[in-house]
């Protein structure tokens, strides 16, 4: 849903997402073979907080089983 100030079309905020990302807290990073969580298969934009490691990563899909993790900087 595409969020307005008020009623001039010029005035735009943004989309509002409908469903958030999932968020997964573990002490590990994870594996290329992790294409699916508690919750089901993982989403593109789902996150990954490793708190051993205090690294943060993001989920970008997956081929063949393989899962696409980048680590992001803080």
């Amino acid at each position: 849903m595409v969020e307005r100030l008020n009623n001039d079309p010029l005035n735009y905020l943004g989309v509002r997402e409908r469903t958030p990302p999932s968020t997964t807290v573990l002490a590990r990073k994870p594996d290329i073979d992790e294409t699916s969580g508690i919750n089901g298969p993982f989403a593109v934009g789902d996150v990954w907080l490793d708190t051993f490691n205090g690294n943060y990563f993001i989920f970008f899909g997956s081929a063949a089983g393989v899962a696409d993790w980048r680590q992001i900087s803080l």
